[in-house]
């Protein structure tokens, strides 16, 4: 196994990347993602920049829709959304309230190990629940694609998994961005 080197908080230490630690990285991760999302917010309210205000029930302006593409990230052997993936599809959803979907395409992706039909069943029940979350927020897409990659490209050339691939790819594509 190789070994990553990690800066948290000014200390350095080294950790091994198995199973064991593989969650708490991506949890790492999620969180100081959500955090550099929230120093950005900050940043720009500190130099007089803000989101358009819009009241209950506006619709957005048509800059304001844009394409939102973004990664989904599952337990191992799970299909279910955690609270993390959930808060991460409210956030992108919220940016497009009031926005005409043109389409929501998703891809879904499982790890190499296991059964290779598991793992395919796996990426389509992952695929398909980010979709539910999606639809039950309340976006309405004109057509739907759903692609499921199973453990396909899930091992690098020298036969080392590729990390991070317990997910789903999402792209949400505005009905202003097709015509």
């Amino acid at each position: 196994m190789g070994r990553e080197l990690t800066v948290i908080r000014g200390e350095r230490r080294a950790r091994r990347m198995d199973k064991g630690n593989t969650m708490a990285w991506m949890t790492d991760f999620i969180r100081f993602s959500f955090a550099g999302l929230a120093f950005a917010g900050f940043t720009a309210a500190a130099h007089g920049l803000s989101a358009p205000a819009t009241s209950p029930g506006q619709v957005p302006s048509t800059d304001s829709c844009a394409l939102l593409e973004m990664s989904v990230y599952f337990e191992p052997g799970s299909g279910e959304l955690n609270e993390v993936s959930r808060s991460l599809i409210e956030f992108g959803t919220s940016r497009l309230d009031g926005c005409e979907i043109a389409r929501i395409e998703a891809t879904g992706f499982a790890d190499a190990t296991g059964d290779p039909t598991t793992n395919l069943k796996l990426s389509e029940a992952r695929a398909q629940a980010v979709l539910a979350a999606f639809e039950a927020s309340g976006l309405k897409p004109q057509m739907i694609e759903v692609d499921a990659m199973g453990d396909a490209g899930g091992l690098n050339a020298d036969g080392t998994m590729v990390p991070m691939r317990r997910k789903t790819d999402i792209r949400v594509v505005p009905a202003d961005l097709t015509t």
